[in-house]
């Protein structure tokens, strides 16, 4: 499965859009769960600021 996704590779790197391969099956004890949609604030990124 490939989405894209938001990435931080580290705490003073910019965020960037990049598509993301996710394995389509879960392993055992693991579920998959479909989220539509997700959404970032400003306190996001407030503590991706501060960090380091």
């Amino acid at each position: 499965m490939k989405f894209q996704a938001a990435v931080l590779r580290s705490h003073e790197a910019p965020f960037t859009v990049e598509e993301v391969t996710l394995r389509t099956e879960p392993a055992e004890g693991e579920i998959l769960v479909e989220i539509a949609g997700a959404g970032m604030c400003r306190t996001d990124l407030a503590v991706r600021r501060s960090a380091g």
